[in-house]
């Protein structure tokens, strides 16, 4: 049980580093083309907010697996990291409800579900002591 749970955490780590990759990437864009002359959303557009969502996703399966393996071996479960990263996964999928809004304010309303994610994610990093900002260590 110990070899899957170490998998699973190292698992859980690669996809923390894809999923903030992809929204990092995914904000940049949607900034430039939000405040661009011709700010359209494109079908990248629309991949990079589904890519996003869907790695939320898997990461939230492999935390979900890891809190059940956790319970099963008498761990401790780190409750308010799990507690904060399941409304950044929320945030991550309200693209949906600006399927139909024009481009602009899609792409505006797609920065705001990168970075809203992005904020809760840092916190819920910051909770498990896995963030380190500048001057931390």
């Amino acid at each position: 049980m110990a070899e899957v749970l170490n998998t699973l955490t190292f698992m859980h780590s690669l996809i923390r580093w894809i999923s903030l990759s992809l929204a990092l990437v995914g904000a940049a864009r949607s900034f430039v083309s939000a405040f661009s002359v011709s700010g359209r959303y494109t079908r990248l557009d629309v991949g990079l907010g589904n890519a996003f969502a869907g790695v939320l996703d898997l990461q939230a399966l492999a935390g979900l697996l890891l809190v059940i393996g956790a319970a099963l071996t008498q761990q401790s479960v780190p409750w308010p990291h799990v507690i904060i990263m399941l409304p950044a996964v929320a945030v991550a999928h309200l693209n949906r409800r600006f399927r139909n809004a024009p481009d602009r304010r899609r792409q505006l309303a797609q920065l705001g579900i990168y970075l809203g994610s992005l904020a809760l994610m840092a916190v819920g990093l910051a909770v498990i002591e896995q963030l380190y900002l500048p001057g931390s260590r």
